[in-house]
């Protein structure tokens, strides 16, 4: 055989299948700009979309999960074929890299059922379902045999162990919960437990961490039936175990053990009987778009001049001869055509809204990111202005939009660029800024540290020599320092910051001497050719200079691009430059446009809501007024 093959026996030879739907998602990292301090991580960054689960007679169908040994470590997955689509199952496998990979399932003439994997970077794998084989043990729903993984370099086979994953949404009571770690430094991380069990000693659940992009993962479970305390097992990467013993204060509430690294955290869960609804089960969120949908959507591919090739998604409202199109400009970091962050899909979710009020749009992932080809990490900001004036002639030679009605819309550092374009293509109509820039990189950087810092609870005592040694490094890229002197800057502010957490209690003696002796790992991450531009562009050089009408938006929550520096600094910059421009701000939302407590980056997944629905309406009322002056 020329591909891995996992042996799992059970009795049964032939299989029927059900038909379901899966909608493909693709999840990329979301915009953040660095705020170089401290970052606490609970779980690695994984996700698992849910199936139906009703006991099925045919174990091909049911749900599996299992370990075995991947060069002699074990390994966690889970296979997951009830309520697929025919010929579909889905495979988990978190030290390979696959999270809920779409696996091509097919019965064979023995009466075997063949799971081929897609790897990554290799060769595909394959799940054998069938007669027992004779080194076979019968387990009855669970059962284990000999795996042969030797064709894939990275594996060198072992034994697997294998058992029936009953979901806890087929059990007959269930129990939806969440609680909330708080970590020093005020990081909040949401985790959402549906526990299923059947009164007695069964027990399963599905575990979601927002936050870390963990949906509906499976855990194994068992539950005792004189306390109805329950134990959960899992692996996310690495193991994950929940000790829950019924709340005596909260009813349907656990008071809860969660041990991860050798790291033991206490926590409560109470009560959400938003767990379990078909969100949390597929991960979408509220505003996620749903059918009938009033548009067309296209996929389409832009070649670039520079030899790379944008791919993206035309969406065009039906009914509407000729209408009104903005391009989609994604904020900092590679990102995909929806801007992707946290499980909420902002792009999609107001073009959607554009497009049921008859404006269409173009949403393309970022140079080298999803069906885009080329380089990212080569790009600067101004290269990043090609990409979107690239998207801008291809518009204006299509017959079925208004290419006199060609607007932008960029969030963050998107709202930087699109100045930038504009200024370089006067076919450009109007521009909406979300949270754009509108003091230099610097002094976004290190008004950021600064807020995000005082939301973790610093205290000014700590902040003050902190901010003193940020500014040193800006002032050092600035000026043209060397690539030595920079990164000596940026080591003294490392020390400072980690010496300031170890002072407000945020990590103890281990931590920081583990981050001082790893100092010299981040560096290369600031010296990018992008930080050195970023920190130096002035966007007043380009907002100044645009003519075309500007809607700046903004919320007085926002944490990275903070509103109360760059909002008059937009309209003071557009309007000395004789150009036209309207600024909204907005009490209580984040840097996503969310309604938040305090805007910190840990709010951005624990928020239902992808993007209000006020400011919605605010882009696509301001869009309709310019295109209608216009005429």
């Amino acid at each position: 055989m020329t591909r891995n093959s996992v042996v799992i026996g059970p009795r049964w030879s032939s299989a029927t299948r059900r038909t379901g739907s899966q909608r493909r998602s693709d999840t990329k990292q979301g915009e953040i700009l660095s705020s170089l301090g401290v970052i606490f991580v609970l779980i690695a960054t994984l996700f698992q979309a849910p199936v139906d689960d009703s006991l099925d007679p045919i174990p091909t169908l049911r749900n599996w999960t299992g370990e075995m040994l991947v060069d002699g470590v074990p390994t966690f997955f889970v296979i997951e074929s009830n309520g697929q689509p025919d010929g579909v199952s889905l495979v988990t496998m978190p030290s390979m890299r696959l999270v809920r990979a779409e696996a091509t399932r097919t019965v064979q003439a023995d009466g075997s059922t063949i799971i081929e994997v897609p790897f990554m970077d290799q060769a595909s794998g394959l799940f054998t379902l069938g007669p027992w084989a004779s080194t076979g043990v019968d387990q009855g729903e669970g059962s284990y045999d000999i795996i042969d993984f030797d064709d894939v370099p990275t594996n060198r086979g072992g034994v697997v162990q294998f058992d029936h994953w009953r979901a806890p949404e087929s059990m007959p009571r269930q129990d939806p919960v969440s609680g909330v770690l708080t970590f020093p430094g005020g990081q909040r991380v949401r985790i959402d437990l549906l526990i299923g069990h059947d009164g007695d000693s069964a027990a399963s659940a599905r575990l979601g961490v927002r936050i870390q992009q963990i949906i509906a993962f499976p855990c194994l479970g068992t539950r005792s039936s004189e306390t109805g305390a329950i134990s959960l097992v899992t692996n996310v990467g690495t193991p994950l175990t929940f000790e829950l013993t019924p709340s005596e204060t909260q009813l349907g509430g656990y008071t809860a053990s969660m041990v991860q690294n050798g790291m033991t955290f206490e926590m409560e869960f109470t009560p959400n009987d938003a767990i379990g609804q078909a969100d949390f089960l597929t991960g979408e969120r509220p505003q996620t778009p749903r059918p009938p949908f009033p548009y067309e959507t296209l996929e389409v591919r832009i070649p670039h001049q520079d030899g790379h090739v944008l791919a993206g998604e035309l969406m065009l409202p039906q009914g509407v001869a000729r209408p009104p199109v903005v391009v989609f400009i994604t904020g900092s970091g590679p990102q995909d055509r929806d801007e992707t962050l946290m499980g909420h899909q902002p792009f999609l979710v107001i073009a959607d809204h554009l497009a049921r009020n008859g404006i269409a749009s173009l949403r393309c992932d970022d140079r080298g990111v999803g069906d885009s080809t080329g380089d990212f990490s080569e790009g600067l900001t101004v290269d990043f202005a090609t990409d979107v004036t690239t998207q801008v002639e291809w518009l204006a030679t299509r017959q079925d939009i208004d290419s006199s009605a060609i607007g932008l819309v960029g969030h963050s550092e998107g709202g930087l660029i699109a100045p930038i374009a504009a200024v370089s293509d006067h076919r450009i109509a109007f521009i909406v800024l979300m949270a754009g820039t509108g003091v230099d990189g610097a002094e976004i950087l290190s008004s950021q540290t600064r807020r995000i810092s005082e939301v973790q609870g610093y205290s000014e005592e700590t902040l003050v020599p902190m901010m003193a040694a940020h500014r040193a490094l800006m002032t050092l890229v600035q000026d043209g320092a060397s690539d030595n002197d920079i990164k000596d800057g940026y080591r003294t502010l490392l020390e400072v910051q980690l010496q300031a957490a170890h002072d407000e209690g945020f990590m103890d003696d281990g931590q920081l001497a583990e981050g001082l002796e790893s100092l010299d790992d981040a560096a290369p991450v600031f010296l990018t050719p992008w930080m050195r531009a970023f920190i130096e562009l002035d966007p007043d050089e380009y907002l100044r200079r645009v003519q075309c009408p500007v809607l700046a938006l903004n919320g007085s929550n926002d944490v990275q691009v903070i509103m109360e520096l760059n909002l008059p600094a937009i309209e003071r910059s557009i309007l000395e430059g004789g150009g036209r421009v309207t600024t909204i701000s907005y009490p209580g939302l984040n840097h996503l446009f969310q309604k938040s407590d305090t805007g910190a980056i840990s709010e951005y997944a624990e928020i239902d809501t992808t993007f209000e629905p006020v400011v919605l309406d605010d882009i696509t009322r301001w869009i309709k007024g310019v295109v209608a002056d216009k005429e």
